[in-house]
């Protein structure tokens, strides 16, 4: 089922607007240790012996544009992390600022997590994950957008979120917490995320995006 929404993946409408009712896998630079041969001569009864010699295991090494995407995915993932703890506590925070690290300051995705945050503190509600808290994000592909030196990008990935909209006790008139909405939100959703690289990383910009949810699942399937 193909949906269009407006934040991080279907399930996180609870972030982008008022709902009704681990770690992520990335590429990294990997270095492969060098063990240098070495022989030896052991000497019994007059018998010379020769040690196995070790080979050298294969250096590995990413290229100039792999080590970019490796870094692209990182920030996305930074990205998608700082939006979760915000939303779970939005009560007393610098909005811009905490923005600027989660969406391309002044983008649409950045106004409109603003007006999010500042519904949800009206209203004295945060978005938190349910049992069991499965959100996270993988990406599973980065593509280099026009020629070096690059400024935008577009990640293809997998949000696997379970997210609950509550009035934490604090301001609930029954001094208990109570439920608004998400109990039945999990869901993965896949979809391609367009990125732009600022002064702090590479962030998302775009409000509407489109993908695949699939509803009830822990993952993405394969493709």
């Amino acid at each position: 089922m193909t949906k269009k929404f407006a934040l991080l993946g279907a399930a996180m409408t609870c972030l982008a607007v008022a709902c009704s009712s681990s770690p992520a896998t990335s590429e990294a630079t990997t270095a492969a240790t060098i063990i240098a041969a070495t022989t030896t001569t052991v000497t019994l009864a007059a018998t010379t012996t020769a040690a196995p010699t070790t080979v050298p295991a294969p250096i590995t090494t990413l290229s100039p544009d792999d080590q970019l995407k490796a870094q692209i995915a990182a920030d996305y993932e930074q990205a998608f992390f700082n939006l979760i703890q915000l939303f779970e506590n939005p009560l007393s925070v610098d909005d811009d600022l905490a923005l600027a690290s989660i969406a391309v300051r002044d983008s649409e995705q950045f106004n409109q997590l603003k007006g999010r945050l500042e519904e949800l503190r009206l209203i004295g509600d945060v978005i938190s994950g349910s049992d069991p808290d499965t959100n996270q994000v993988i990406v599973e592909s980065v593509e280099l957008v026009g020629s070096p030196p690059y400024q935008e990008a577009n990640l293809t990935v997998c949000e696997i979120l379970n997210l609950a909209q509550v009035t934490p006790a604090a301001n609930s008139p029954t001094g208990k917490e109570i439920l608004v909405g998400g109990t039945e939100m999990r869901s993965a959703t896949r979809l391609v995320e367009a990125v732009r690289l600022t002064d702090i990383g590479w962030l998302p910009y775009q409000a509407n995006r489109v993908g695949t949810t699939y509803e009830g699942a822990d993952a993405c399937p394969s493709v």
